[in-house]
């Protein structure tokens, strides 16, 4: 499977815009959530790191949405990395390998 990266996505009944920007500047994040807004937010570019592979940035489309997700439920994991971290890089590989 590519790794496609929709322009928007519904959690729940919110709609959030999916964007893509260069970077975040010098912070060493690859993607960002800004609930009020109902946005994912992924970078293409490091400041330290240099360019994202298109894995890279699938994976950071899953994370940032198991945030969104868990946000919206109300749970109070929503904003443990450890968590999303691993919940979302199981959920991007299980995704990525199915056989359609």
């Amino acid at each position: 499977m590519k790794y496609v990266i929709p322009q928007e996505v519904t959690v729940g009944y919110r709609p959030y815009a999916v964007k893509k920007i260069r970077t975040f500047g010098k912070e060493c994040v690859r993607g960002k959530v800004k609930y009020i807004k109902a946005e994912i937010i992924i970078a293409n570019y490091g400041y330290a790191v240099g360019a994202y592979s298109p894995k890279e940035q699938f994976e950071t489309y899953w994370h940032e949405l198991t945030h969104a997700i868990l946000f919206e439920m109300g749970h109070e994991l929503f904003n443990n990395e450890e968590f999303v971290s691993s919940f979302a890089d199981k959920l991007a590989h299980s995704i990525n390998t199915a056989k359609l």
